[in-house]
């Protein structure tokens, strides 16, 4: 439980004044009048974020320290812990019984970047608390993930709620308003049979999603606790477990599976495989009950029918995490897109299963080794992709002719000749003057702007009926198979009359700011491909591998056929 909020915050401000904080003390107390023996409250949190004072402040500062002592010394009796200041980016702790702390990343596409920092957060980094030299840190608090989540849009009733019209400080990307109208508008009507129907698929992004940052917090021995946001939905941010009606959302079941004082896991560095490769995985297990594991058994099968087992040994300390053995499995061919499913779980002497966890494993056909198509890269900045491409057995084009597809990251004077010839372009987009200045569409950075998705969770989607993408779809939304091609930038501009041209695209929050990750362009007798997606990887990754392959067979082939034209 926390004291309310005083500040703006639909125009952040802090609003901190002497009366502030008298009515603030005051408002504990008769929240602790009537709440003092509730069974549910074990934390009581005195600022939210640092909502309502200004940290930079020393007075300010001063105020919550000795307020934090004032808190601490009248619920002594109840034992009780408090946090002066629950913090996120930006701000920071002085003294608390609990060292906890906010962060929101987009998944798959920032995966990486809250690896990074979780990494930082489980070593107890010095900016977790004040940088004035007025903290009082213990170093023995408690390392807690206390916010972090992902949307999962609710299902929606006939009737829409009042609440529809509500948005988060007027953002837009957050505003419920004209969901279903967006729905038909930006053709997920021709992707999904309705909207509920994507919902659902969004619900299990969300689960993808907080499984992989439930694991990865769990992996950690020093972190001893995490706070999902939110049990419930709420107007503007549809980050719940239930929605606001209070219905389940569709994965509760197996998140239930990581919610157990002991869990089985897997260490995946990589989520998507090639058939026929040999699989190696690492298994660790976070310990928290009291159970006498001794004598305990892990056990693993796969949908294709391969399983093993090995025991448990050694003295396993509660609260700690382990690495046990790894498992080792021989994925099967397969000739399109297939999740394979790996179970683990353990069992006591006694047999009793007490943990269990999944993982789903995409499997790729290997692309074909001899490439007929004729390619030539046309940029110093993929000089290392034209190797790879080399290597995969494309025919190099010292200058492009007409079956040439072109692949290139900026639109100049070169590209426009090969389009004005009839040829085809690949454009890999990895900067905002990609494209000319004066076309109706742009690429734009997400990093640091909404497009980034880091709270207002963004969900790539993918055309899985239609080349390129069907050599690659697993699922119509996109998960963890994509981490390795994650794009930092999108193609803005997309209007609705062009929507049939997008091969692949981007959704924020509420449907909002519709952008292409591809879209298929006509220039002059020409046709291009315009991608934000990153193949780096090419060579190394079967999702990165397969997909440029895909876009390149696409445009050498006759069904190329875009509706949207600009001018040379």
């Amino acid at each position: 439980t926390e004291l309310p909020s005083w500040s703006d915050c639909w125009f952040p401000a802090d609003h901190f004044s002497t009366m502030a904080a008298v009515r603030a003390e005051k408002m504990f107390w008769e929240i602790l009048i009537r709440d003092w023996n509730h069974p549910c409250i074990v934390l009581q949190t005195i600022m939210n974020e640092s909502w309502g004072i200004d940290l930079k402040d020393a007075a300010q500062r001063e105020w919550l320290r000795t307020t934090f002592d004032r808190i601490k010394k009248l619920l002594a009796p109840l034992g009780r812990l408090v946090i002066d200041n629950s913090a996120c980016e930006g701000n920071f702790h002085l003294k608390t019984d609990v060292e906890d702390f906010h962060q929101y990343y987009s998944m798959p596409d920032q995966a990486d970047k809250w690896d990074k920092w979780l990494h930082e957060f489980a070593s107890r980094p010095a900016w977790t608390f004040s940088p004035y030299g007025d903290a009082e840190r213990s170093g023995r608090e408690p390392l807690v993930v206390s916010e972090f989540g992902n949307w999962g849009l609710p299902k929606l009733p006939s009737r829409l709620p009042w609440w529809f019209d509500v948005a988060f400080g007027e953002r837009e990307v957050t505003r419920p308003k004209g969901v279903l109208e967006r729905f038909h508008l930006y053709g997920f009507d021709k992707l999904f049979a309705n909207f509920n129907d994507m919902a659902e698929a969004t619900q299990w992004h969300q689960f993808a999603s907080l499984k992989y940052e439930i694991e990865s917090i769990r992996s950690y021995s020093s972190i001893q606790g995490y706070v999902v946001t939110g049990i419930t939905d709420v107007h503007w941010e549809v980050n719940g477990l239930l929605d606001m009606w209070r219905n389940e959302k569709v994965y509760c079941n197996e998140l239930s599976g990581l919610q157990q004082p002991d869990l089985i896991m897997c260490k995946m560095a990589t989520h998507c495989f090639w058939g026929g490769n040999k699989v190696v995985l690492s298994t660790l297990l976070s310990h928290f009950s009291e159970r006498d594991l001794a004598g305990s058994k892990v056990r693993w099968r796969t949908d294709s029918g391969q399983g093993g087992q090995f025991n448990l040994n050694g003295n396993i300390q509660v609260g700690s995490v382990v690495d046990l053995q790894s498992i080792e499995l021989d994925l099967p061919h397969f000739d399109s897109p297939t999740i394979e499913r790996l179970v683990i779980e353990v069992r006591l002497r006694n047999g009793l299963r007490i943990s269990e966890n999944s993982y789903d494993l995409f499997v790729l056909p290997r692309s074909n080794s001899e490439q007929s198509a004729e390619v030539l890269t046309h940029s110093k900045e993929l000089e290392a992709l034209d190797l790879a491409l080399r290597a995969s057995g494309y025919v190099k084009k010292q200058a492009p002719g007409p079956q040439t597809v072109l692949i290139a990251t900026r639109y100049d004077e070169f590209v426009s000749s090969h389009l004005e010839n009839g040829g085809s372009v690949l454009l890999i987009a990895n900067s905002e003057d990609s494209l000319p200045s004066i076309w109706p569409i742009s690429i734009a950075t997400r990093a640091g702007t909404e497009l980034d998705g880091r709270w207002f969770s963004n969900f790539n989607w993918i055309r899985s009926d239609r080349q390129p993408f069907a050599s690659v779809a697993f699922t119509t939304i996109l998960g963890f198979e994509t981490a390795k091609v994650a794009p930092d930038y999108v193609i803005d501009g997309i209007t609705p009359d062009m929507v049939e041209d997008v091969l692949s695209g981007i959704t924020l929050g509420w449907l909002n700011r519709n952008c292409a990750l591809a879209a298929q362009i006509g220039v002059g007798s020409g046709r291009m491909i315009v991608t934000t997606y990153q193949f780096d990887k090419y060579g190394e990754d079967p999702y990165a591998t397969n997909l440029l392959d895909g876009i390149v067979q696409y445009l050498a082939g006759p069904d190329c056929k875009p509706r949207f034209h600009v001018s040379l």
